[in-house]
């Protein structure tokens, strides 16, 4: 009697196995990628994905203008910084706020953070503390976000 041996074809095992290929399950007749249908769904949508972020960054890069300046301080004053979107000021104890008036019989609302809280990129008045104060001035409202602007080397 003689066996007659036949090879799989790539068609019957999967898209990609050939005979003696390593990703082919023998047992199985599927490749890896056909066993595995959840981290194939995965790798094709992460790579989707950073084609299209990589695609939005390129658009961003090249066709809107940036302008980093805008957020540097451009003149100082005692107690104040210009911005090109506005100014802010600062009180003695160095909140950008008002002078804080430690007497008052109000209910005080304390809003604490970093630039945006400042307000840096919309300036005074335009602050979320300011327009909670607009809304409910029944109450103190004090800014406590930190601010650290750097003094150029040749302002003394």
């Amino acid at each position: 009697m003689q066996v007659v041996r036949h090879h799989r074809r790539a068609r019957d095992v999967g898209f990609s196995a050939r005979p003696g290929s390593a990703r082919a399950d023998p047992a199985s007749g599927r490749d890896w990628w056909h066993r595995h249908p959840w981290v194939t769904i995965l790798a094709i949508n992460t790579v989707m994905l950073l084609l299209v972020l990589g695609a939005a960054e390129a658009f961003l890069h090249f066709y809107l203008p940036y302008n980093p300046g805008y957020y540097m301080a451009f003149e100082e004053q005692p107690g104040v910084y210009r911005f090109p979107y506005g100014t802010i000021s600062y009180n003695s104890l160095g909140f950008p706020d008002d002078e804080f008036d430690l007497a008052t019989t109000r209910p005080r609302v304390g809003y604490f953070g970093d630039s945006v809280t400042r307000g840096v990129g919309a300036g005074e008045g335009y602050r979320i503390s300011d327009l909670l104060e607009a809304v409910s001035p029944d109450h103190a409202h004090w800014t406590f976000g930190t601010v650290w602007v750097p003094k150029p080397a040749w302002s003394g």
